[in-house]
């Protein structure tokens, strides 16, 4: 085995065994902390429904009642004291809110259960910072010690190595995403403690028994425990790689080779990087350097010169087909190409004799990404890719390397959500938002739709709505237990047979039940696809790319809803499987899923799927598939 086969081995070993030591023990500290910190909360619930509820219920009256006397003054010092003890190891916005909630004189018994709540969750995020802390040190001087050992081994760089301290937390501390793991600890803390407080006031104001409460509260949390699960091992990727680097740049190396997970999940960024090779001095966390993407499992090695391998093998793991089987690694040619090994390897839509027949026939043509990563995004060169994307001959991977610019300039993974932050961002680059003329709504329409729909469209582009003036198309916004988008009226001929609309205008639907927030976001969604024919074809490329080889399954059994009958679906590895749903060549749920999934969100994201095992809903959001982000960001700008 050459040099940079052995070290590419030793990587992806070293990757999978700190992944794995990860899962047994600080993702499992994590949930335990996660656990009894959600147990803790429902028992405050549980101890102010068990003095003042009535019939199971709160009423809003007795949560908004001031607590007075001894009770009140015994809170004030608890409160007091815990500031004063978690001063240096708190959360700075958590003791801030502490402490103003402390200089009232007027506490309600909701404020108290806040107060509680902020307290608890404040001792989680102390206990996480300090666990991820421990554990990412460890992980780093194992990695720099393993990775300077491999390459000494193979006559690259000294034999006696020492960690240097200073450059380990160095490393820590960077913000290589925008923030670093402590200050992300402390945002999902924030975020947790905002989302619990408005779950309870909900709660309260529906008057829902405390049971009824408590699993919503569960459910909650269990959202940040995904959270938290998915910054560790984005951050332990982040320590690996750095770790490897710092050896290399010992060794005075003066290449390293990226390398791919390859399996059916690994998104298609990795992809284009895998089996390249780059300058030492042009590694770039994030563009050329993993972490590429959350949950990202791909790593580097040292490589002897600039050429990318294509003589000779190289290791790659297999993933195990069922949880509890061991990690395998077989060889495959070195210049095997992502889809040759998914089709010979995964999909076994061709023999591994007939790819050889097809390398000696044809010469690969497969273009490099230029090695030469971007040092920093300018609006100025984001406008330019814009003008340069043709939009009728443009293909997906043009739709996401512009989104991945603007993605990574304005940092959207952290304003997913918040409207107002999008629409400036996006408003740099076209113009934004807009108002449907009174004239432009048909009769008969739900004024409670009309005001989403009106909304919706201020924070789209204008031209959405100008899609609808230049069709000379009038809006129906008609009420439906189910939403949905389609040209015409919401009944059809019987609309006109009956005289309700006139004959002589155009009309589009877009049904709504009027509560779901959601829905406004995605059926214009599937309104761009239908007047932009290119928008609908880059949808329906996109996702034939990422369900190749995959077969329809239905709706219900992969989200355990029989409401979705016998509905079709490609579920990859999508955040929600709805988003390959099959409706032939005339539509997609491509960019209408994206849409809401940016500007309007579900609090615990999409259903991922359902755990027949734990008898349990796995929910995912945008930003664990950051490609689909980045194809939703360039859809926005040039759609």
């Amino acid at each position: 085995m050459g040099a940079e086969s052995y070290w590419a081995k030793r990587s992806i070993e070293r990757e999978e065994e700190w992944n794995k030591k990860s899962r047994e023990t600080i993702e499992k500290e994590l949930t335990s902390q996660y656990e009894r910190s959600a147990i803790r909360i429902q028992g405050n619930i549980e101890k102010l429904y068990g003095k003042f509820a009535r019939d199971n219920g709160l009423s809003k009256e007795e949560a908004r009642k001031l607590i007075t006397g001894t009770e009140y003054r015994i809170w004030r010092k608890d409160i007091e004291e815990y500031v004063k003890e978690y001063k240096e190891t708190g959360n700075p916005k958590t003791l801030l809110e502490l402490n103003t909630l402390a200089m009232r004189s007027r506490i309600s018994r909701l404020d108290k259960l806040y107060s509680e709540t902020l307290i608890e969750l404040d001792k989680l995020g102390q206990h996480a910072d300090r666990a991820v802390t421990r554990f990412l040190k460890e992980a780093y001087k194992d990695n720099r010690l393993h990775s300077a050992y491999e390459l000494a081994k193979r006559g690259n760089g000294p034999l006696q190595v020492a960690v240097d301290s200073k450059r380990m937390q160095d490393v820590l501390r960077t913000p290589w995403s925008g923030k670093n793991y402590s200050e992300r600890i402390w945002k999902n803390s924030d975020k947790l403690a905002k989302t619990i407080q408005a779950t309870i006031v909900n709660g309260v104001h529906r008057g829902v028994s405390v049971n009824t409460l408590a699993k919503e509260v569960q459910k909650r949390m269990e959202v940040g425990k995904s959270d938290a699960v998915r910054l560790v091992r984005t951050e332990l990727n982040y320590i690996h790689n750095q770790a490897t680097l710092d050896s290399l740049r010992e060794a005075k190396m003066g290449y390293f080779q990226f390398i791919a997970t390859l399996d059916k999940r690994t998104s298609s960024v990795c992809r284009n990087h895998d089996n390249n090779v780059y300058p030492l001095d042009e590694a770039e966390v994030g563009s050329n350097v993993p972490p590429l993407h959350p949950r990202c499992r791909s790593t580097i090695a040292g490589a002897l010169g600039p050429k990318k391998g294509t003589s000779g093998s190289r290791t790659v793991k297999v993933e195990p087909s069922k949880k509890g089987d061991t990690v395998k690694y077989t060889k495959v040619p070195r210049n095997m190409a992502y889809e040759d090994w998914k089709a010979v390897y995964v999909d076994k839509s061709k023999t591994f004799g007939e790819w050889r027949t097809e390398q000696k026939a044809n010469k690969p043509t497969k273009e490099v990404l230029s090695d030469k990563p971007t040092k920093e995004i300018t609006a100025d060169m984001i406008r330019k890719k814009m003008a340069n994307i043709d939009l009728s001959k443009a293909n997906p991977q043009d739709i996401i390397n512009l989104g991945k610019m603007v993605a990574e300039k304005h940092s959207i993974v952290d304003i997913i959500g918040d409207k107002e932050a999008l629409k400036k961002v996006f408003s740099e680059y076209r113009e934004m938002g807009s108002v449907v003329p009174k004239e432009m709504w048909a009769k008969y329409g739900n004024k409670q739709n009309k005001t989403m729909l009106q909304e919706a469209f201020s924070f789209y582009p204008s031209d959405w709505l100008q899609y609808v003036q230049d069709n000379n198309c009038k809006i129906c916004a008609h009420k439906a237990s189910r939403g949905y988008f389609h040209y015409g009226t919401p009944n059809g001929r019987v609309d006109f047979i009956k005289g309700k609309y006139d004959s002589d205008s155009n009309y589009i639907t877009i049904a709504m039940n009027g509560v779901k927030k959601t829905t406004p976001y995605h059926e214009i969604g599937h309104m761009v696809e239908h007047f932009n024919k290119d928008a609908l074809r880059l949808s329906l490329e996109y996702r034939n790319i990422r369900v190749q080889g995959e077969h329809l399954q239905y709706l219900s059994e992969l989200l355990n809803y029989k409401g979705y009958g016998r509905e079709l679906t490609y579920a990859d590895n999508f955040i929600n499987p709805y988003i390959g749903k099959d409706y032939g060549e005339h539509a997609s749920e491509i960019l209408s899923m994206g849409l809401e999934s940016v500007f309007s969100p579900n609090e615990n994201g999409h259903i991922k799927k359902f755990n027949y095992k734990t008898n349990s809903y796995e929910y995912a959001t945008i930003s664990d598939d950051i490609e689909y982000l980045h194809f939703i960001v360039g859809m926005i700008l040039k759609a």
